[in-house]
C-alpha cells in the first residue's frame, strides 16, 4: 500500500510518469470493460461510450505532456479543445481542483462577473460566468495567467465584412459552431461550416478575412 501511494505521489511530480500510468490504466482497463460487457449483458455495447471518451482524455494528456510544453503553446491546445469538443463542453467540473492563484486572477480580471462556475483539465482551468447578461468563458493556465476569453455568437454578431464573406463564398454550407476568442494577440473568430461532404473550420484574425484553419471529410 505504501509503495502504491509513493508511485501515485511521484506521478504528480513527474508528468511523464503520470501519463505512462494513465496510458497503462487505459490499456488494461478498457479490455476488462469489454470482457465484463461480454460476460454480463452483451445486448447493449456500453463500452462504446466509455472507450472513445477515455481515449480522447489520453490523447489530450499526451499533448499536454509531450507536445504543448513551450510557453504560448497552451493557447494552441485551448483552440484545439474548443474546436474538438465545443466551446460549452464540460471539463472535469471540480472546483476543488482549481488553485487559489487562478481564482484570485479571475476575481481581478472580472470583478463584476456573476453566476460563476469552474471546471478543469490537467493544464487549463475554465470559468463560465455572466457579465452584462452575456455568458462568457475564461481560460487560465495553472500559474493564473489568462489565456483567452471566449463567447458563443450568432452570425449576425459578426463584423459586416466577415458575414458578407460567408454569405458570398460559403452559401452552400450551414454554421454548426461560431465563437469569438480574445487573447493578448487580439480578437479572433472561428466558424465551423458543414455540408453533406465536409466540415470546414475558418479563422479570422480581427477583420482581416477568413482563412481555412482545418478541413475534414465526413
Amino acid at each position: 500500500m505504501k509503495q502504491a501511494l509513493g508511485v501515485y505521489a511521484t506521478s504528480h511530480k513527474n508528468v511523464k510518469l503520470g501519463f505512462k500510468i494513465h496510458l497503462i490504466a487505459f490499456l488494461l482497463l478498457t479490455p476488462a470493460a469489454w470482457i465484463v460487457w461480454l460476460l454480463t449483458d452483451s445486448t447493449y455495447p456500453w463500452p462504446l461510450w466509455s472507450t472513445p471518451a477515455w481515449a480522447v482524455g489520453v490523447l489530450f494528456h499526451y499533448l499536454g505532456v509531450f507536445v504543448f510544453k513551450k510557453p504560448g503553446i497552451k493557447k494552441s491546445l485551448l483552440i484545439w479543445i474548443l474546436l474538438f469538443t465545443g466551446i460549452g463542453s464540460s471539463f472535469a467540473n471540480k472546483l476543488e481542483n482549481v488553485n487559489e492563484q487562478v481564482i484570485s486572477s479571475f476575481k481581478k480580471d472580472f470583478s463584476t462577473a456573476q453566476d460563476i462556475s469552474w471546471e478543469k483539465t490537467q493544464e487549463i482551468s475554465k470559468a463560465t460566468f455572466k457579465m452584462d447578461e452575456q455568458v462568457m468563458f475564461a481560460y487560465y493556465a495553472e500559474d493564473g495567467k489568462l489565456l483567452a476569453v471566449t463567447r458563443n455568437m450568432v452570425s449576425g454578431q459578426l463584423p459586416i465584412s466577415l458575414l458578407s464573406d460567408l454569405k458570398n463564398n460559403y452559401s452552400g454550407y450551414w454554421i454548426s459552431d461560431l465563437f469569438e476568442m480574445v487573447t493578448n494577440d487580439g480578437t479572433s473568430y472561428y466558424v465551423t461550416l458543414e455540408d453533406s461532404i465536409q466540415k470546414i473550420v475558418l479563422k479570422s484574425q480581427g477583420y482581416n478575412g477568413w482563412e481555412t484553419f482545418r478541413k475534414d471529410a465526413k
